[in-house]
């Protein structure tokens, strides 16, 4: 293994290890965030006390959800690279093809917030299966599959 070889792995592992720590802090603040707003909301026409307060606690929910499968997902590719995983770091990969091809559509109906999220999406999935690869390939400090 040559040094080049050496450098490659390390910058591919603490890039991907730093845009997975970045998901994390992110999807946290965008939870705690969109849970203040919705809870700011103290009335809305045509729409009762009751139904409001249910509403809110639905959208928290939901928010909730879908912030804690994006923060189990991040960490996958965080514990991936940290541990110098190659299971744990090819599922984040086979994961992030998936969101991936799932953002094909938004992407494609013209938002420009979906086009950076999409090609953002590629990049790192790509990284991660680069990652993936070297680690396959015995470049990690373990030097196992593990």
């Amino acid at each position: 293994m040559s040094d080049n070889d050496l450098f490659g792995f390390g910058c591919k592992k603490w890039t991907l290890f730093t845009l997975c720590l970045l998901g994390v802090v992110s999807t946290l603040i965008i939870i705690i965030a969109a849970s203040v707003q919705i809870n700011k909301t103290d009335h809305m026409d045509g729409i009762k006390d009751q139904d409001l307060k249910a509403g809110k606690r639905v959208a928290i929910a939901i928010i909730a959800s879908i912030g804690t499968i994006s923060i189990i997902v991040q960490l996958f590719g965080l514990c991936g690279a940290l541990r110098e995983s190659y299971c744990l770091t090819l599922t984040y990969a086979i994961i992030m093809t998936i969101v991936t091809l799932l953002m094909i559509l938004p992407a494609a109906r013209g938002s420009g917030a979906f086009w950076f999220t999409f090609v953002l999406n590629i990049l790192i999935t790509i990284l991660a299966y680069l990652l993936a690869r070297d680690l396959r390939q015995g470049y990690g400090t373990h030097g196992s599959y593990a």
